[in-house]
């Protein structure tokens, strides 16, 4: 299992996906839609390869410092979205033996990485339909992402 971005996400990111030094991979892009999915805890399935690309099949190189905290991230979320109470240990265990796995690179299991893939589908929705129009400035960009985060947070 890989790593998706939307197509139409790639086309909405077009003029500052190469803005360095904010965005400097793909990666960061999924990363952006990530934490916009995981704060409102919205998800939306990826349907297709006619929708989506592949981009990458493990954590970029810049994001390995915080990949435990991204799958923490996604275990919280999950948890959130079922009504799964931190102490109802069986639950929250079953949840992380369906979404982690130590031995594979990502330490995701397949069900895990389509989850990401599901909640930054449902970030670029919410940025999509929150802003007013696709990004040209990539520090417009993130002042706006800034407020948007903190109104979608749960």
């Amino acid at each position: 299992m890989a790593f998706y971005l939307r197509n139409d996400t790639e086309q909405w990111f077009s003029h500052i996906k190469d803005q360095k030094p904010y965005i400097e991979t793909k990666f960061d892009l999924y990363y952006f839609c990530l934490m916009l999915g995981l704060a409102a805890g919205r998800k939306s399935p990826v349907t297709g390869k006619s929708d989506a690309t592949e981009f990458q099949k493990n954590f970029v190189k810049a994001f390995i410092p915080v990949q435990k905290l991204i799958i923490g991230l996604l275990l919280k979320a999950e948890l959130r979205r079922l009504g799964i109470d931190p102490s109802e240990k069986d639950q929250v265990y079953d949840l992380l033996t369906e979404i982690v796995d130590p031995d594979s690179l990502t330490k995701l299991t397949e069900a895990g990485i389509t989850k990401l893939n599901e909640y930054v589908s449902g970030g670029y929705d919410i940025l999509s339909e929150e802003m007013p129009s696709k990004p040209y400035n990539v520090e417009d960009f993130i002042r706006s992402y800034r407020q948007l985060i903190k109104t979608k947070s749960l």
